[in-house]
């Protein structure tokens, strides 16, 4: 299991420029942060559901629903 520190470690906050105090990151560093935030099993379940609601969409022929107003019309 991964030690997180409010989604950002040691070693990014280390590595992050320092600006007036504050750290900043580049959009790549950025990324990467919030891609590593959940955990593996976390990141599996995630993909897992996607997958299953994409298939869902797909057997009802739903083609990106717009707002969840449209989304409930199709599905009935």
């Amino acid at each position: 299991m991964t030690s997180h520190n409010n989604g950002f470690g040691a070693a990014e906050l280390q590595s992050a420029k320092m600006a007036d105090g504050f750290a900043t990151l580049n959009n790549e560093k950025m990324a990467e942060l919030l891609n590593d935030k959940d955990s593996d099993n976390t990141q599996k379940a995630m993909k897992e559901s996607r997958l299953n609601f994409e298939a869902y969409l797909q057997e009802k022929n739903i083609h990106n629903p717009s707002t969840a107003k449209e989304f409930c019309y199709r599905t009935q």
